[in-house]
C-alpha cells in the first residue's frame, strides 16, 4: 500500500487525485508526462457498490474532518510500478488552491539476474521507451517494467522464468506476432534488443459510462490491438479522450481491467470483440462504453489461523444477459479485504475464485471459498471470505498429445472437500515440456484440465480424473486429442454386461454414441451433450447397459 496523507482542507472538501509517469525522465513535472491515474476524493466519503465499500477504489479512511489519509494499493505489478519518476499531484477543482505534486521513485530490485538491451525504431534507439517484461507460463501478466534511458538502453532485473519482452512507446507500433522471448536462469544476465514500427494512420475516441455517455473515465490505458498481431499503447485523458498511432488493418481497443476497478466499471467482451478499419485513412469517433458495475462479492482472505493476507489477486467473471465480462481481478489490502465487482441481472452467472498461477506467494497452497455459476442481482452484495491452507501433498504429470509431444500453456486445477469444505488447488499451466505441478492436500482430488486453454489450442475437453487416495507425490498423465474430431478413453467394465467411457469433444456440441459388435453394421446407443459448469467439463462419461457380449466397438459422430 502507498499512503497518501492531506491536510489543510475544509470539511467535506472535494479534490482530484492523480498520478504521472515521468515519461521524458526529466524529474520534472509538465505537461507532456503520462496520466496514470485520476480518482476523485471527498473528504469523509467512503465509495459503495451495493451497499457495501468498494476497496478497489482508494478513499478517505480518516475521520478527522478537513484531512484524509489514503491508501493506494498497489499490490498488482503493472506500469504504476515501472522504474521511473511518478508524480502525485493533488488538485482543486474549484481552483482554490494551486496543485500540489510529490515525486515517488521506482528503482530496480536487488535480483540477480536480467535482461539488457537497447529499443529501436527504424534503425535508431528511441529514449524514454516502455519495456514490459510479461510472465509466459503464468497468467500473460505484468512482472517488470522499465523505461529506457537517454541513450535508448534499458536495464531489467527479473526472476527466473520466461518472459515475452514487449517494447512499447507512445507514436509507435508493436508487433506482438515476433516477440522476444527470452528464459532467464538464476544468476543469468541475457540482452535483447527491441524494435518498433513507425505508424500510419490515428484511431481516436473516448471511452465512456454506458450509462452516462457524456462521462468520460480519466488515465485508462488502453490495450490496442489488430487482427495480425499488432499492439499500439495508449491512455485517456482527465476528460476520457484518446488518441493513438497505429497502421493500417483492423484494430481493437480494450480498456485496461486494472484501471476500470478505479473506476467501478466492466468492459463487456462484445465492446473488446469490435473492430475498427483503418485500412483506407484514419479512424475517428470511436466510442468505448464501459458498464458501472452494480453488484459485488466483497470478503477478506485468511490464512489457516485467521490472519488477513494483503496482495492476493483475486478472479472475477461472468455473464449477464447476453453481456459476458472478464478480467475483473481484485486485489486485497493490507487488511486482506476485497471488492470483487459484477453486473447484476437475470439470467446471469458469475465466479469468484483465488488461482494460485495469479498469486506467486501461493504456489503451495489450496483455497476454499469460491463461488461458481453464482447468480446476481442488481444491487446484491454476496459476502464470501475465502481461507488459504499450506499443501501437504503434490499431484505432477503431464499433458501430451497423441503423438506423444508435449503441450505447454493448458491450465490445470482440482478440488476436494475436506471436513466438509471445498477447497481448490492449482497446478498452474503446463510448461514448455507439458509438465504440471499442483499442491494438494487431503484426498480425493479430482484433476481438469482448462477446456477453454485447450480449445485455443486446438484440442478436444478432456473429462476430470479421479486421485482416490493420496500420497506424498501422485502422478495424473493427460492424452488430448485434436479437435473438432471428438475421441473416446477410459474404458472400464463397472459391472456384468456395463461397459462405461469417456468423451473427449466439445461443449454444449451433441454427439451420437453409435455400437457394433463387426464394425460394419451400427446401431445409435445414446445422444450426449458435454456441457461446462463453471470450470468444468461435465457430461462427458458414456455407459453401454447392453455389453453382454463380446467385441463391441464404438465410435462419436458429431451432430
Amino acid at each position: 500500500m502507498v499512503l497518501l496523507q492531506i491536510t489543510g482542507l475544509q470539511p467535506g472538501e472535494t479534490v482530484l487525485l492523480r498520478r504521472w509517469l515521468d515519461a521524458n525522465a526529466n524529474n520534472t513535472w509538465d505537461p507532456t508526462d503520462l496520466l496514470t491515474l485520476e480518482i476523485r476524493l471527498t473528504d469523509n466519503t467512503v465509495p459503495l457498490i451495493a451497499g457495501v465499500t468498494n476497496w478497489n477504489q482508494p478513499f478517505d479512511q480518516d475521520p478527522t474532518p478537513g484531512q484524509m489519509r489514503v491508501p493506494v494499493n498497489y499490490g498488482q505489478p503493472g506500469l504504476d510500478h515501472a522504474v521511473a519518476t511518478h508524480f502525485w499531484e493533488l488538485v482543486s477543482p474549484t481552483a482554490r488552491f494551486h496543485p500540489i505534486r510529490q515525486p515517488q521513485l521506482f528503482t530496480n530490485p536487488p535480483l540477480g539476474q536480467g535482461v539488457t538491451g537497447s529499443v529501436r525504431a527504424t534503425g535508431t534507439n528511441l529514449p524514454f521507451a516502455l519495456v514490459v517484461a510479461i510472465d509466459v507460463l503464468k497468467d500473460g501478466s505484468i512482472t517488470a517494467a522499465s523505461l529506457t534511458d537517454a541513450t535508448g538502453q534499458y536495464q531489467l532485473p527479473l526472476p527466473p522464468g520466461l518472459y515475452a519482452l514487449v517494447p512499447a512507446q507512445l507514436g509507435w507500433v508493436t508487433d506482438l506476432e515476433n516477440p522476444s522471448l527470452v528464459e532467464l536462469q538464476p544468476n543469468q544476465t541475457v540482452r535483447a534488443d527491441l524494435d518498433l514500427l513507425p505508424p500510419s494512420r490515428q484511431l481516436s475516441g473516448r471511452v465512456v459510462d454506458a450509462t452516462n455517455p457524456s462521462r468520460g473515465l480519466p488515465a485508462v490505458s488502453l490495450q490496442v490491438k489488430s487482427d495480425t498481431g499488432l499492439f499500439a499503447p495508449a491512455w485517456t485523458d482527465t476528460n476520457g479522450n484518446f488518441s493513438v498511432s497505429v497502421r493500417a488493418g483492423s484494430w481493437s481497443v480494450e480498456p485496461s481491467s486494472e484501471d476500470l476497478n478505479f473506476h467501478a466499471a466492466l468492459l463487456p467482451k462484445r465492446e473488446a470483440q469490435r473492430r475498427f478499419l483503418t485500412t483506407t485513412g484514419n479512424v475517428t469517433g470511436v466510442e468505448i462504453r464501459v458498464t458501472p458495475a452494480n453488484a459485488v462479492f466483497y470478503g477478506q482472505v485468511v490464512d489457516a489461523t485467521g490472519q488477513p493476507l494483503p496482495g492476493i489477486r483475486l478472479r472475477v467473471h461472468g455473464q449477464t444477459g447476453s453481456d459476458y465480462y472478464d478480467g475483473n481481478d481484485p486485489v486485497t489490502d493490507d487488511q486482506g479485504r476485497f471488492t470483487g465487482l459484477a453486473v447484476g441481472g437475470m439470467p446471469s452467472w458469475w465466479t469468484l475464485m483465488l488461482d494460485p498461477v495469479l498469486n506467486t506467494s501461493l504456489t503451495n497452497s489450496i483455497a476454499s471459498g469460491f463461488r461458481l455459476n453464482q447468480a446476481l442481482a442488481p444491487g446484491q452484495a454476496i459476502h464470501q471470505n475465502i481461507r488459504v491452507l499450506e499443501a501437504t501433498n503434490l499431484i505432477t504429470g503431464t499433458v501430451r498429445d497423441p503423438h506423444g509431444q508435449p503441450v505447454p500453456g493448458v491450465g490445470v486445477f482440482g478440488w476436494a472437500v475436506l471436513n466438509g469444505e471445498t477447497f481448490y488447488g492449482s497446478g498452474m499451466t503446463t510448461d514448455l515440456q507439458g509438465v504440471y505441478r499442483m499442491p494438494v492436500a487431503g484426498a480425493p482430488w479430482q484433476i481438469q484440465l482448462a477446456c477453454d486453454d485447450l480449445l485455443d489450442e486446438g484440442f478436444n475437453c478432456v473429462p476430470t480424473r479421479t486421485v482416490p487416495a493420496m500420497a506424498p507425490q501422485s502422478t495424473v498423465n493427460f492424452t488430448v486429442y485434436p479437435s473438432p474430431q471428438p475421441a473416446l478413453s477410459d474404458p472400464v467394465q463397472v459391472a456384468p454386461g456395463q461397459f462405461r467411457f469417456q468423451v473427449h469433444g466439445e461443449p454444449f456440441v451433441t454427439y451420437q454414441v453409435q455400437v457394433s459388435s463387426n464394425l460394419r453394421q451400427w446401431q445409435d446407443l445414446m445422444q450426449i451433450t458435454p456441457a461446462m459448469d463453471g470450470p468444468v467439463y461435465v457430461n462427458a462419461t458414456v455407459t453401454d447397459p447392453g455389453a453382454s457380449s463380446s467385441p463391441r466397438f464404438y465410435r462419436l459422430l458429431r451432430r
